[in-house]
């Protein structure tokens, strides 16, 4: 039944005797559960959560917020097998697996993990060919850990030439300014671009 009560013409409908909506000074009061083919707002209009509101939803006509204005924290849960965000329903950027590893995306595709096993840690995920972690201050390359599909790995300098190049099992060398210093392999250590076995240090001499 519908009703209209005191002179504020509060108005109230009930179900079976309950009450379960009514209007008042500051909106409506719902008692029980709202079914509806959807919610639909105005921009900057919020859905707002928690006696005192702290937790709110809403877009402002350029973006769309969830934000928590309260003391406490932002928890996202799930019982299930990971947390995905994406970009639409087809572009991964980064997926937190339960009781597993953690990945980050670059245009959809895997950048980074976590990992346990043989090596604990995180790993860099880079194309066919080639892979490296960059060193910036102010968005400046300062040097970069490099490796590629043939084996070699070192550093590069802010230039993006080698600064230690280490071809595995077969040699070190050592570049400054892009000029091949010294080179360290199964023979010993042999200076500049010289390859001769017969001139390699093995042990110390003066």
């Amino acid at each position: 039944r519908c009703e209209t009560v005191s002179s504020n013409d509060l108005v109230s409908l009930h179900f079976n005797g309950s009450q379960k909506f009514a209007t008042g000074s500051g909106g409506v009061d719902v008692t029980g559960n709202v079914n509806a083919d959807g919610i639909r707002l105005d921009d900057n209009d919020e859905i707002r959560m928690g006696t005192s509101g702290d937790f709110k939803i809403y877009h402002n006509g350029n973006h769309s917020y969830i934000q928590d204005v309260g003391t406490g924290d932002l928890k996202i849960t799930s019982n299930g097998g990971q947390v995905v965000f994406q970009k639409g329903t087809t572009e991964t950027l980064a997926a937190f697996a339960t009781d597993s590893g953690c990945d980050l995306y670059h245009d959809n595709i895997r950048r980074l993990s976590t990992q346990t096993g043989s090596y604990d840690g995180i790993k860099v995920h880079g194309n066919a060919s080639n892979v490296s972690v960059s060193m910036q201050t102010e968005n400046t390359t300062r040097g970069t850990i490099y490796a590629n599909s043939i084996n070699d790995i070192g550093f590069l300098d802010s230039g993006g030439d080698w600064a230690i190049k280490h071809t595995n099992d077969a040699s070190t060398k050592f570049y400054v300014q892009t000029i091949q210093k010294a080179t360290i392999d199964a023979d010993g250590l042999k200076f500049g671009t010289d390859t001769a076995a017969a001139n390699a240090l093995d042990d110390y001499e003066e």
